[in-house]
Order: C-alpha cells, then sequence, then structure tokens
C-alpha cells in the first residue's frame, strides 16, 4: 500500500485529507452517535446505522471468504487502512516520490505518468 495508496488518489493531498475524512466519517460516525447520544433519537438514528454497517461488513466478509464477525470490526480495519493512506502520502511527499525495491522514482516523474 505504502507504494500505490498515494497515487491512486494522484498523488493530491487534498484528495487524501477528503478520502480519509469521509471513509472515517463514515464508518466511526454511527459508533460516535451509539456511545455519545444525547437523545433518543440520536440513539436510534447511531443504532440504524450501526446495523446497516455491520450489515454491509459481515456481507463483505462472506463475500471475501472471511467469517461474518469481520464485519464487527470492519471500524478498526477501516482505521488502519486510513492511517496507510496517510503513510503512504506523508513518505512519498518526504521522499520526494516512490521507494520500490531499492530504487527511488521521483515524484515529479511519477505525476508525469500520472493519465487518470
Amino acid at each position: 500500500m505504502e507504494k500505490n495508496a498515494f497515487a491512486g488518489l494522484h498523488y493530491s493531498w487534498s484528495r487524501t485529507i477528503a478520502a480519509v475524512a469521509v471513509v472515517l466519517l463514515l464508518w466511526w460516525i454511527p459508533w460516535w452517535l451509539v456511545i455519545a447520544s444525547f437523545s433518543a433519537h440520536i440513539l436510534a438514528a447511531g443504532i440504524v446505522a450501526l446495523v446497516c454497517e455491520i450489515i454491509y461488513g459481515a456481507g463483505a466478509a462472506k463475500s471475501l471468504g472471511l467469517p461474518y464477525w469481520y464485519g464487527l470490526v470492519s471500524p478498526v480495519s477501516v482505521g488502519i487502512c486510513a492511517f496507510a493512506l496517510l503513510r503512504s502520502a506523508a513518505l512519498t511527499t518526504l521522499r520526494g516520490g516512490v521507494v520500490w525495491r531499492r530504487r527511488h522514482y521521483p515524484l515529479n516523474e511519477l505525476k508525469k505518468y500520472d493519465k487518470l
């Protein structure tokens, strides 16, 4: 992921921050709504969102041949992926490119061939 995650967002920090924010909001807000709810309506909305998230996570796990209960830990895995994306962006920026198989590929060269 270190080599390709930032590239998948066209080496753009704004896209990276937006992607991380959206993913974390979608996967973590239901948990916060349930944990920190201050009214019955917010608690109900959080529970509905959380049930949808767990069902989605369980279905995704099943489609990958994994146990259903992996859907329960999907917010943790989403957090790890968000961290990996931020780490990829930071290392690529700090290094001025990507290091792969002990070779350095400069960021300006990588951007030159980024046609998407």
